[in-house]
């Protein structure tokens, strides 16, 4: 199930050609991309979320998402923000 993970955190373009074991052998990888999301989304919840044009008084998953997707260029799922913070 290690694959789902990856595909919630990191995208399809991450499996692309990939299996699952490849990425076990190259840890210190997707922990330096994770720690990197992470602490570009505590920068994003640092703000409100009108600050980035979007219409809500508190963020939820798919805001949140959506802002990291703009700002940053890299998709993210709703579902994977949780596992990111």
């Amino acid at each position: 199930m290690e694959w789902i993970r990856i595909f919630n955190c990191f995208g399809m373009e991450e499996l692309s050609g990939t299996l699952p074991n490849q990425y076990r052998r190259d840890e210190s990888v997707r922990h330096e991309k994770m720690a990197t999301m992470t602490k570009r989304l505590i920068e994003i919840i640092h703000h409100k979320p009108n600050h980035y044009g979007v219409n809500r008084s508190s963020w939820n998953r798919q805001a949140l998402a959506q802002v990291y997707n703009e700002q940053f260029g890299e998709n993210i799922s709703a579902t994977a923000v949780p596992w990111i913070v």
